[in-house]
Formats: structure tokens, C-alpha cells, sequence
């Protein structure tokens, strides 16, 4: 079959109009990564330089703090140095992998920060800043300075084109090799090799290093229990026979645990049981629950029989929470008068059925054991001095609650509502008269939230 001419014209133009296009395509697609790419290696670059500079400004407040006298003073350049390490945070995270290829740096940034806040907080409550204090300030502003030193040397490699910005892309993979080939990858590794020792920190804080040797204190001198004795306990703990649960496995931490498995028809279920002592740390079936039936009231009365008929009669309600028609209640122990929040219990009821679906209790057995309130030094009409002005009071009550560092502070509590019915808790230390805290009751249909 014979082609015309004016065919065989068309065919070329068509041919060579698609050729065009796919070329103006494919030119547009090459330019936009080329600009994707330029612009995320403008964003490291700013992102590592501003690091440098974050570390430098937080090695400067903090030895403004070291040199200071005053509390004021103190209080201001530790605020300072606070603020500077939460900007150093938000600028590490705009680094890819920061998570894999400066842990040691983003572990520095945090501790650093959260020591110059409790200092803070000690200076402005009046307390004695030690020696002990000024040292541990110097120290972690040497090595902020260190690492602002060896950040910035990083940052200047780049723009001299010595180093590539975009390997920071595959630092990840580079330094899970014994050996990394790129060059960034090795001046990382380096710089987290030759990290410099940190002071030990002891303070009051989420961070402090005695948390991690913390024991807990309701398992003080108990003898460790068998896997048997676990299977028992597990079996006593459900009402469900022995032979239905199998130890799943053994696992370390502060609360060292047998972990116990069965499979039910209502869902499987999970038990952690204390290798000292045989309590049961937490409980769980992952049953699915379709509808609610049972009011919040009905739920807490279920949950406080089902402590009871486990031992744990002195436990008072504080707050709940009802997700996917399962409220979960919450409990501190009571100790006479006072309401020991650190010994926290946590049960999970279905809304359907009324069966407890979860226990947990790690807050109880790390923290609970007997303690000696001495009458309280600040009467109640003094305490609620510190009450502010437009607050209601509600209710009144002895309490201890936890510090960020795992402490413990005898309080008055003051429960109250403002002028627009949002509820409050005002605690005030009941041996110096300050305000220690203040909680936020946020409150719907779904439960309270304290924050």
C-alpha cells in the first residue's frame, strides 16, 4: 500500500511534534529535580550552619550562667540557654537521618537544655546554686563550644566545595559501615566518636543520670519468683486455669518481668509479671469492644471492684478516659488523708460487657511504699493565699505528686474553677508555702486531661 505525500508530511510532523514535546518534558522534569535538589541542599546548608551558630549562642549563656551571682541574674541566662537549645532541636531536625548520624548531639542539645531549665527553676525559687552547680554549667558549655568548633569547620568544607552537602542524604547507610567511604560520613562519625565526656547530672529533671538506676521501691528486698510461679500468679490474676498461659518471654529494664501469653475466644492476652516479688505489672486483651452500654460511673465502680478483688482497696479515682468504648480509669493510692499521686494504676473496663480489658501499674510498683507525712508546716488558710485571685475553690485535700525528676513533694491541694467554669488544680507546697504546680482540667464527654 502506497503512502500519499501529504500522509507521509503529516506522519513527520506529528512524529517530530511528539519528539518535541517528550523533549520539553523531559527538559521541565530534569530542571524541577535539579531545583529540588538545589533547594533541599540550600536548606542543609542553612540548616548545619544556623547548628553551628545555635551551639555557639548556647556555649555563651551558659557561661554567662556559670559567672553569675545573683538568682536573677542565674534565672535569666539559664532561661537563655533554654531557649537557645530548643532553637538548636528544631534546627538539627531539619538535617536528614539527624536521628542516626548525630545522636550523641541531639542527646547533648536535650540534656543541656533541660539542665539549664531546672536551674533556672532552682534560682527563681531562692535555692543555693553549689559549686557542684557552676561546674556542671562550664562543663557542657566547653563542649557546646566544641561542637559549635567542629560544626562550623563541617560547614565551612561545604562551601569551599570541599565536602558535598547532598551525602548527607545517604549518611545513614555510609555509617553503618565499619568503614565509611564518603567524607562527610567519616567527619561525622568522628565528631560522635570524640565526643567529649559529659559531667554526670544528678538533679531534679526527666534527664537526670539517676533515673536510670532507679529501682522500684515496692519490690525492695523481695526474692525473685520461678516461671512457674509466674504461670500461678497469671492464672490467679484472670481466673483463667494455669494450663491456658505460656511464658512468652523474659525481659530486663528497671521492673525485670516474666512475659505471659493466652489465647482466648474473647481475644489474646498479655500479662507482665514482676520477677522480684510475682505483681503483676500489666494486663491486657486486645478484644475489640463495638458499643458502649455502661456510664462513666458504672465504669469507675467497676474498675475500683476489680482492684479491690485483686488487694488494692486504698486507691482513689483522679481522672479517665473513654476511647473506642473503653474507658480507662485512673488511680493513686491513698494514703490515710493524702492522695499519693506517684502511685499511679491505670484499668481499662469495656464499655459493653463491664470486663476489665487492661491494668497497668508500673507508677505503683516503682513508687509505692509507706511513708511519714509530718504535720504540715503551712496551715490550709496560708496555703490558699496562693490561690490566684478570681478562683473558686472547689475542694481541698493533702497530696503528694512527682517532680519532673522522679521526686516527691508534700502538698495542698486546692481544686478550683475561674469565672468561665474551667476547672484547675493548684498545688502549694506544704513546707514552704510556694506554689509548686498547676494543672489544667480539660474536660469533655470523652473524659478529663490534666495538663
Amino acid at each position: 500500500m502506497l503512502i500519499s505525500r501529504r500522509l507521509f508530511v503529516r506522519l513527520i510532523t506529528y512524529a517530530l511534534a511528539a519528539i518535541l514535546v517528550m523533549g520539553v518534558f523531559l527538559i521541565k522534569t530534569d530542571l524541577s529535580e535539579k531545583s529540588s535538589a538545589y533547594l533541599s541542599r540550600r536548606v542543609y546548608e542553612n540548616a548545619l550552619g544556623e547548628l553551628a551558630d545555635c551551639m555557639d549562642d548556647l556555649s555563651s549563656s551558659l557561661g554567662k550562667a556559670a559567672l553569675a551571682t545573683s538568682p536573677g541574674l542565674l534565672s535569666s541566662a539559664c532561661t537563655e540557654a533554654y531557649a537557645e537549645a530548643c532553637t538548636a532541636r528544631q534546627t538539627l531536625g531539619q538535617l536528614p537521618q539527624s536521628d542516626i548520624t548525630m545522636k550523641s548531639t541531639a542527646s547533648f542539645i536535650t540534656k543541656a537544655g533541660d539542665y539549664a531549665a531546672f536551674l533556672s527553676r532552682w534560682a527563681a525559687s531562692g535555692m543555693e546554686y553549689t559549686d557542684e552547680h557552676r561546674e556542671n554549667i562550664r562543663s557542657l558549655s566547653r563542649t557546646a563550644k566544641d561542637l559549635a568548633g567542629k560544626l562550623s569547620w563541617i560547614d565551612a568544607q561545604i562551601i569551599s566545595g570541599e565536602l558535598d552537602i547532598s551525602q548527607l542524604e545517604r549518611l545513614g547507610e555510609e555509617l553503618s559501615r565499619s568503614q565509611p567511604a564518603g567524607t562527610m560520613a567519616r567527619d561525622f562519625k568522628a565528631m560522635e566518636a570524640e565526643f567529649p565526656e559529659l559531667p554526670t547530672l544528678i538533679y531534679d529533671g526527666p534527664f537526670s543520670e539517676h533515673l536510670e538506676r532507679q529501682v522500684p521501691r515496692l519490690l525492695e528486698g523481695m526474692e525473685e519468683i520461678s516461671a512457674d510461679d509466674a504461670l500461678e500468679k497469671a492464672s490467679e490474676f484472670t481466673g483463667i486455669s494455669r494450663s491456658a498461659f505460656e511464658l512468652r518471654s523474659l525481659r530486663e529494664g528497671n521492673i525485670p518481668v516474666y512475659v505471659v501469653t493466652s489465647a482466648t475466644k474473647r481475644g489474646s492476652m498479655t500479662l507482665e509479671i514482676t520477677r522480684a516479688g510475682g505483681f503483676v505489672q500489666y494486663f491486657g486483651t486486645n478484644r475489640t469492644v463495638t458499643e458502649s452500654r455502661l456510664s462513666h460511673s458504672e465504669a469507675v465502680s467497676l474498675a475500683s471492684d476489680f482492684l479491690r478483688s485483686r488487694g488494692m482497696d486504698s486507691m482513689a479515682e483522679t481522672y479517665y478516659e473513654v476511647r473506642d468504648n473503653v474507658a480507662t480509669v485512673n488511680f493513686a493510692y491513698k494514703d490515710g488523708d493524702v492522695i499519693c499521686y506517684p502511685d499511679l494504676v491505670k484499668v481499662s473496663v469495656a464499655l459493653d460487657t463491664g470486663e476489665a480489658l487492661g491494668f497497668e501499674a508500673q507508677g505503683y510498683i516503682m513508687c509505692h511504699r509507706e511513708r511519714s507525712f509530718p504535720p504540715p508546716a503551712v496551715t490550709d488558710e496560708e496555703a490558699e493565699k496562693q490561690v490566684a485571685p478570681g478562683l473558686r475553690i472547689i475542694s481541698r485535700a493533702l497530696a503528694v505528686i512527682p517532680t519532673a525528676g522522679k521526686g516527691e513533694v508534700f502538698c495542698r491541694e486546692f481544686k478550683c474553677e475561674d469565672r468561665d467554669g474551667t476547672h484547675c488544680i493548684v498545688y502549694v507546697n506544704a513546707g514552704t508555702g510556694a506554689q509548686e504546680k498547676i494543672l489544667l482540667l480539660l474536660e469533655s464527654e470523652n473524659g478529663t486531661l490534666a495538663v
